[in-house]
């Protein structure tokens, strides 16, 4: 964008006609444009600027009076024109992360069998998949799953970012887990989450 700034001063008044003269000079003082006898709402044309200058009988500009104008002219883009741009990594906000872990949810809470979270194999075999799902988890963690005897059931790692974690409900050994309470304990390096969930069988 270039930017141009002109000056138009009143150089005479003439009251009896109403009419003033005035004079256009740019930033280096150079005159690109004056008009003797300008009555109000006549224009006065500059450098592709048409100015009007509007005043009433009893209101005339004085002598010296001056008027700034600012112009901005766009540049044309061209193809030899070029940008330069940096970019850096992803970063994880340790803190936002400890903060947000109060958001983390099982559904569904209880498990209940014959849920809509449950999907078939398909035609053949009716049988449905168990499944849960971990919801607005950070993006890495692990999520540890107990008994309430404190017995470990199974170690989930989740890394993928996308907040969710779908489980398939089996223990370490690859055995369907059994009714009951179970806690969660989910951990990131800076933070972690100890609550529980319910299957209901």
């Amino acid at each position: 964008m270039v930017n141009d700034v002109f000056q138009v001063t009143v150089t005479a008044v003439d009251q009896g006609a109403s009419r003033v003269a005035v004079r256009v000079t740019n930033q280096m003082n150079a005159v690109v444009a004056q008009n003797d006898t300008l009555a109000s709402g006549d224009a006065l044309t500059f450098k592709g600027i048409r100015a009007v200058l509007t005043f009433t009988a009893t209101k005339m500009p004085s002598v010296g009076t001056r008027y700034e104008i600012t112009t901005g002219i766009p540049i044309p883009l061209s193809y030899v024109d070029a940008y330069a741009f940096a970019t850096t990594g992803a970063t994880i906000d340790n803190n936002a992360v400890a903060s947000e872990l109060s958001g983390i949810r099982v559904v569904p809470n209880p498990y209940i069998v014959s849920s809509l979270f449950e999907e078939e194999f398909g035609e053949l075999r009716r049988e449905p998949i168990r499944q849960m799902r971990f919801v607005n988890l950070p993006p890495s963690c692990s999520i540890s799953i107990f008994t309430l005897d404190g017995d470990l059931v199974q170690t989930l790692y989740h890394t993928s970012g996308t907040g969710v974690y779908t489980w398939d409900l089996r223990t370490a050994g690859g055995r369907e887990i059994t009714t009951g309470v179970y806690l969660y304990h989910v951990k990131t390096e800076t933070a972690e989450r100890l609550d529980r969930f319910a299957v209901i069988k």
